[in-house]
């Protein structure tokens, strides 16, 4: 599979999941109450107003950041894009994707709604958008470590 096909599957599943994460999100919002009880997660309701782990942060500071952050990403990756180099284009489409869902729910619900316990392990809540950055970022912290000149 060449890197181009590779990019536009990464794409369409980040796509998806994009989706998946709005539509569950939704649901959340209109049945707060819902508990969902999985092998080793848990799926709740969660508001989190803050910044990474809730840290506090003025929520109009963060959507000042986060669209600047969305901006330069859609720029980094057009720009690897424009270079043929559909690899690290993937990883920052996942980031992209991930910080674009968090950052409709800030505009929209005034904080990131989270949903994702993991229950074995003491960690904050988070949602599959949450997922997206932190693949990306590490592909795209293994993609330089192993293409460092």
């Amino acid at each position: 599979m060449n890197s181009k096909t590779k990019f536009s599957l990464w794409g369409s599943t980040a796509g998806g999941i994009f989706i998946a994460d709005q539509l569950i999100k939704n649901f959340l919002l209109n049945h707060p109450d819902y508990q969902g009880d999985f092998w080793f997660f848990k799926i709740h309701f969660w508001q989190n107003s803050g910044i990474a782990f809730g840290l506090p942060l003025a929520n109009n500071l963060v959507i000042v950041i986060s669209l600047l952050i969305i901006l330069t990403l859609t720029l980094c990756c057009l720009r690897e894009l424009r270079n043929n180099n559909f690899v690290l284009s993937s990883y920052i489409t996942l980031i992209n994707y991930g910080a674009f869902s968090n950052f409709i729910d800030r505009i929209i619900h005034k904080g990131v709604i989270d949903y994702i316990d993991a229950s074995i392990v003491p960690w904050p809540v988070f949602n599959l958008a949450d997922i997206l950055i932190v693949v990306g970022v590490l592909g795209w912290l293994i993609y330089l470590l192993r293409n460092k000149k």
